[in-house]
C-alpha cells in the first residue's frame, strides 16, 4: 500500500476512534445519577427489551452527532425500514451492488470504522452481487424452521461469503438479515454483550470467523426464543446494551451475586452445538 494511502487510512481511523470516544462519554453522562444497569443475557426480560428499544434511536442520534458529516441517522432508517421491504418485493429477492455499498457505509458508521472494507466491496460486479444474494436468500427461504439448522445455515453463509469480496461472516449476516429476521446481524457491540456479559468480561476478542459467528448466532437464537422476540430485533437491543456496557455503565448483578454467591468469573463456554469444524485462517480477515 502506498505511504500516502496508509497515512490517510490511519487518519480516518483515528478520527473515527475520537468520535466513538465522544459518544461513549455522552452515554456515561446520560447514565450518571440514575440507577439503571445493563441487564445480562440470562436475565433479560420483556421490560428490558422494550426499554432498550426505546433508547435505540437516541443512541443512534448520539453516534451521528459525534461524527462530523455522518449520515448514520438516515442510513439507519433506510437499512431498518426501507431496504427490507424493497428487497422482499423483488421476485426473486436480491440486493443490488449500490445497496451493498450503502450497507457497508451503514455498518461502518454504526460500528467500528474499518477503512479497507469499502474498497474491497467496490471490487464486486453488479451481476455477482445480485446472483450471490439471490441464491443465498432463496436457500434461506427454503429453511422452514423458526431457528435455522446449524449445518444448513452454515453452508449458505459460507457460500455467500466465499462469493463476494469484502464479505465475511459479519457482513454476510447483515445481508441475510435484510431478507429474514431469523438471522441476527453480528455487530461488535451485540457480540460483546451476548457472548461476555453473563461472565462480566467485556475485554474479549471478537471472532470474525464462520465458527465465531455461528457461536454468536446460537446464543442470539436462544436468547430471542427465551425473551419472545425475533433475532433481528434482539440485535438492536444487544447493540444498545453492548454500547452502554462498553461506555462504562455497570452490569446488573447476577442472581448468584444477589444471593451472596461468587459470580462465574470470565470462563467462556465456547461450544456451538454440533458445529465442530474450524474454518481455515486467512491472512486478511473479512468482516
Amino acid at each position: 500500500m502506498p505511504p500516502k494511502r496508509k497515512i490517510k487510512l490511519a487518519k480516518e481511523a483515528a478520527e473515527a476512534k475520537g468520535s466513538e470516544d465522544d459518544a461513549q462519554t455522552e452515554i456515561r453522562n446520560d447514565a450518571s445519577g440514575s440507577i439503571r444497569l445493563v441487564p445480562r443475557p440470562s436475565g433479560l426480560t420483556a421490560e428490558d427489551i422494550q426499554a432498550a428499544l426505546s433508547r435505540y434511536q437516541h443512541r443512534i442520534s448520539q453516534l451521528t452527532e459525534s461524527k462530523t458529516g455522518s449520515q448514520l441517522q438516515e442510513l439507519d432508517d433506510w437499512r431498518l425500514n426501507e431496504l427490507p421491504k424493497l428487497v422482499k418485493s423483488r421476485k426473486p429477492a436480491h440486493i443490488e451492488k449500490s445497496e451493498l455499498e450503502r450497507l457497508m457505509e451503514w455498518k461502518l458508521a454504526r460500528g467500528k470504522f474499518r477503512p479497507t472494507l469499502p474498497a474491497l466491496i467496490a471490487q464486486n460486479t453488479p451481476v455477482k452481487v445480485k446472483s450471490s444474494t439471490q441464491e443465498a436468500f432463496s436457500s434461506l427461504s427454503n429453511i422452514k424452521s423458526s431457528t435455522p439448522s446449524y449445518q444448513s445455515f452454515r453452508t449458505l453463509l459460507k457460500s455467500l461469503c466465499g462469493a463476494l469480496k469484502g464479505v465475511g461472516p459479519a457482513t454476510g449476516s447483515l445481508l441475510l438479515s435484510i431478507s429474514d429476521d431469523r438471522v441476527p446481524f453480528m455487530s461488535d457491540e451485540a457480540y460483546i454483550w451476548i457472548m461476555y456479559a453473563d461472565q462480566g468480561t467485556k475485554k474479549k476478542d471478537i471472532k470474525y470467523t464462520e465458527k465465531g459467528y455461528l457461536d454468536y448466532a446460537v446464543r442470539m437464537w436462544e436468547a430471542a426464543e427465551n425473551a419472545g422476540t425475533s433475532p433481528a430485533e434482539l440485535e438492536q437491543v444487544a447493540w444498545v446494551l453492548g454500547w452502554e456496557w462498553i461506555s462504562g455503565i455497570e452490569l446488573a448483578p447476577t442472581s448468584k451475586s444477589l444471593d451472596g454467591e461468587p459470580e462465574a468469573g470470565d470462563e467462556q463456554d465456547d461450544s456451538s452445538g454440533d458445529i465442530t469444524d474450524k474454518p481455515k485462517k486467512s491472512k486478511r480477515q473479512k468482516r
